[in-house]
């Protein structure tokens, strides 16, 4: 049985499948939320100059 048929398929079964996929999305979401905020530190500065409120 496929996810998609699981979720399409309705009940309990459906609400964990859909959880789960939620769950992952998060978890994407999170990690390139990460590595985003990792190149900007390293980034910003060479390109905008230091950011006076930091201090």
């Amino acid at each position: 049985m496929s996810l998609m048929e699981i979720i399409l398929g309705g009940g309990a079964t459906a609400n964990v499948a859909i959880l789960g996929v939620l769950l992952s999305i998060k978890k994407d979401n999170r990690q390139t939320r990460q590595r985003v905020r990792r190149l900007e530190r390293h980034i910003w500065p060479e390109v905008f100059g230091r950011d006076t409120c930091e201090d």
